[in-house]
């Protein structure tokens, strides 16, 4: 016979013995948010101007109402990236074709010309 969980009641603790992959570490850092402002763009690799920001990631559950996603799931994003990166219905398509590809073909090609 199956056993039914009892509900939570509202504002009542989570038992994190109960999930799967234990509780949730939320990264704070001010100096790493702060390092954004030198930093090239992600995307397009501006920057460096005061104009890149950390671009928090809606990861699996990792945010929500109220709740930002940690530090260090996060991309360095100039105003008109983020802007773009937010108004995206398919956050993970956007972030995978104007950073991983791009990144990942740099890498690539440095590899070709120091090999």
């Amino acid at each position: 016979m199956l056993r039914r969980r009892r509900k939570a009641k509202k504002n009542e603790p989570i038992d994190s013995s109960m999930l799967p992959f234990g509780k949730a570490t939320r990264v704070r850092d001010d100096a790493y948010k702060r390092s954004a402002e030198q930093r090239p763009c992600d995307a397009c690799g501006h920057g460096g101007d005061g104009s890149v920001v950390l671009a928090h990631i809606s990861i699996d559950g990792n945010a929500g109402t109220g709740i930002k996603a940690p530090d260090d799931q996060a991309a360095f994003l100039c105003d008109e990236c983020h802007r773009e990166f937010d108004t995206q219905p398919d956050k993970w398509r956007w972030l995978v074709t104007n950073v991983l590809l791009p990144m990942l073909r740099k890498r690539h090609q440095d590899w070709r010309v120091n090999r």
